[in-house]
């Protein structure tokens, strides 16, 4: 993303939106509070510059324009650094610090040369559209990028609201959701609802640490993973049983980089029953496994599945039980901290994928029995 491969416009594009999925991710916590108000500032108001900022911010200082030219840059390199692998390999420092274009007309051919996206969105919304279904026709974009492109214009300030109807109307459908307990009823309000509402709430988990919205729905795949182990082919043998014994399910897909993928999604609310219909199936006994097994302590306690063990506040993996008394190994020294740190231990402790793990209600006994191990 070199400042000479693509249109300025493009570049500060892309700037937006790698911020806004950084704080999404609540990479912003913790850093000093002029950093942030200057990145914010620059970033997401197209027609201020440094030198706007640093009237506001240094209004007296002679220095002012270097110093929040400094603060900008610091803001954008912790950034980078701080935000997942996943996020941060798709930028790099000099594409996220390219100036701005120079004027609002620049970023306007951009949107409409690339027939879409936010900006190509908001120079619509700016012509006069009212709502979803005219920029469905004005873009040719679908209805769920669409929905994600006004989220994306949400996120820098401008006002979106009156295309509130439909998503008003899918969290009303959500909310309902959440209070039925008839099941055909509930199976009705699901097939209603588009894919992308449904996959947006399945994957909102990954984007924020705090959820805006509760988890509603879940797949197949997450509820009983730990539990069984099967090829991807034999799901249908679970979704039979949900439709058998009248849970709601449903089977929807989503095109991903030229590939179809396919989610089958039940309600969270359902998990436990659903659980228990596939226990009782003689035909899903050949895929029951359990991945975790006892690492030491006591070799007649209870295994948890994998499910219990990722999820949920009743166990915690070893390495952020040390971080909290501010220990950190370097992977160099692993093996043998490893060797040293759980040789004799007599509080149980939990293996599964290479982790270790505690219960929740051992963490102060195992944190006693490090530091005398220590001393």
């Amino acid at each position: 993303m070199k400042e000479g491969a693509k249109p300025l416009a493009q570049l500060h594009a892309e700037r937006k939106l790698f911020v806004e999925r950084a704080m999404q991710e609540g990479a912003l916590e913790g850093m000093n509070r002029k950093k942030v108000d200057i990145g914010l500032m620059y970033t997401f108001n197209d027609e201020l510059t440094l030198d706007d900022i640093a009237t506001q911010v240094y209004p007296e200082d002679k220095s002012g324009k270097a110093n929040t030219s400094s603060h900008y840059r610091e803001f954008m390199t912790i950034l980078l650094r701080r935000v997942s692998h996943t996020l941060g390999s798709q930028y790099n420092e000099k594409g996220l610090l390219a100036r701005k274009p120079t004027s609002q007309e620049s970023r306007k051919r951009y949107s409409e040369s690339h027939g879409g996206g936010a900006l190509g969105i908001r120079d619509l919304i700016l012509r006069g559209a009212r709502s979803v279904d005219e920029l469905k026709k004005q873009s040719d974009l679908s209805r769920g990028s669409i929905r994600s492109s006004l989220k994306t214009l949400e996120g820098w300030g401008i006002d979106v609201s009156q295309f509130a109807s439909t998503i008003r109307k899918n969290k009303e459908k959500i909310e309902q959701l959440i209070k039925e307990e008839d099941d055909k009823k509930i199976q009705r309000i699901f097939d209603e609802l588009s894919s992308r509402v449904i996959i947006d709430n399945l994957n909102e988990h990954k984007k924020r640490k705090k959820r805006r919205n509760p988890r509603v729905f879940t797949t197949i795949g997450r509820t009983i993973s730990g539990m069984y182990r099967y090829k991807f082919t034999e799901t249908y043998l679970f979704m039979q049983d949900l439709e058998d014994n009248g849970i709601p399910n449903r089977r929807i897909e989503e095109y991903r980089k030229g590939k179809k993928l396919f989610y089958y999604v039940l309600l969270e609310k359902h998990k436990e029953r659903a659980l228990a219909v596939w226990d009782k199936d003689p035909r899903l006994g050949r895929f029951k496994t359990n991945l975790v097994s006892i690492f030491c302590g006591r070799t007649n306690a209870d295994v948890p599945s994998t499910t219990q063990l990722f999820h949920g506040e009743n166990y915690r993996s070893v390495s952020s039980v040390l971080l909290d008394l501010r220990i950190q190994v370097h992977p160099r020294q692993q093996r043998e901290f490893r060797k040293w740190l759980f040789e004799g231990c007599p509080i149980t402790v939990w293996e599964c994928r290479k982790g270790r793990y505690i219960s929740a209600s051992d963490i102060d006994l195992f944190k006693q029995y490090f530091l005398q191990k220590l001393t």
